[in-house]
């Protein structure tokens, strides 16, 4: 729990604060969390009431609220996009789809809690592209943007693309969804992406069997980034 707050709160608070009396930048942008939204019944709009229910998307809350106020208050020109579940290459231990790479490749059982949860999967190049656009459009400054697919995918569906577009030989074990996760299985998760289309005229390109094969070619050459840790 510290380390999030620490991390999420405490170092971009300092941070902000530092670029607000010293800096001289043309914009800041915060990385924020589709956490931030909580559970939804409907795709997720810039506008929607934010009622996190987790400490990570409470934290990333908070630090989005900041940085509107150290807009509002001091001028910094901040800009937050909300990214959704972001996936490629270099990706951290434990999330899902580094998960599956890594055991298509060591050729073991991978254990999964529920095939039912659904998620809005954004290739990093598309991320990438959302934040080049940012930095390079004018007049944004105080907004948040979502940065999504605008689709939803299960965790089944994104097995079933490894299984049989890639060809790749995989065994899921599934098991039972944590207590505290039940709610994702009923509601989905999914951005509303218009305002980002409409006002920096950005979209997704990478499909997710595309950026999945692309992964997949980038796990296959790099994996001893991993094992030198």
């Amino acid at each position: 729990m510290k380390t999030i707050v620490d991390g999420n709160i405490g170092s971009s608070i300092n941070l902000m604060q530092i670029l607000s009396e010293y800096g001289r930048l043309e914009k800041f942008i915060n990385i924020g969390s589709s956490s931030e939204y909580g559970p939804k019944t409907k795709p997720m709009k810039e506008t929607d009431l934010a009622n996190p229910i987790f400490p990570y998307g409470i934290t990333k809350l908070t630090q989005t609220n900041f940085a509107r106020y150290f807009f509002i208050k001091y001028g910094l020109p901040s800009v937050t996009l909300r990214l959704f579940s972001v996936y490629g290459p270099l990706e951290e231990p434990g999330r899902l789809v580094y998960d599956i790479m890594t055991h298509i490749l060591e050729n073991k059982v991978l254990k999964l809690a529920s095939k039912k949860v659904k998620r809005d999967f954004i290739f990093v190049d598309d991320v990438i592209d959302a934040i080049k656009k940012t930095s390079n459009t004018s007049n944004n400054e105080g907004e948040i943007f979502n940065v999504g697919s605008g689709k939803d995918h299960s965790i089944e569906d994104v097995i079933k693309i490894v299984q049989s577009k890639l060809k790749k030989d995989l065994t899921v074990s599934w098991g039972n969804v944590e207590k505290q996760r039940i709610f994702e299985t009923n509601n989905p998760w999914i951005a509303d992406i218009s305002k980002i289309k409409k006002e920096l005229k950005w979209n997704p390109k990478i499909d997710l069997e595309k950026g999945l094969f692309k992964t997949f070619e980038w796990y296959k050459k790099n994996m001893y980034v991993y094992k030198s840790k």
